[in-house]
């Protein structure tokens, strides 16, 4: 059976701790050198396949505040709750 170790859990661990006490989110904690590059990958959005912002995003909703645009609401709900 392949464990974790006592030095990788606390090593792991300090890195976490120090990069969370500073505010700082895991790629600003990679850039400074606080924990590993690898760590991205552990990464949960990286994961899932998010990544930030991308064109089609925000449209919508820059078009209701900007331009107060607003669509018809459907009459029938399609999806499950």
């Amino acid at each position: 059976m392949k464990g974790i170790t006592r030095r990788d859990f606390v090593g792991g661990m300090s890195m976490g701790a120090a990069a969370l006490a500073a505010g700082l989110s895991p790629l600003e904690a990679v850039a400074r050198g606080l924990l590993p590059p690898q760590a991205i990958g552990e990464y949960p959005p990286a994961r899932t396949g998010l990544r930030g912002a991308h064109p089609g995003s925000f449209e919508v909703a820059h078009a209701m505040f900007r331009e107060n645009k607003r669509w018809p609401q459907p009459e029938e709900r399609t999806d499950s709750t």
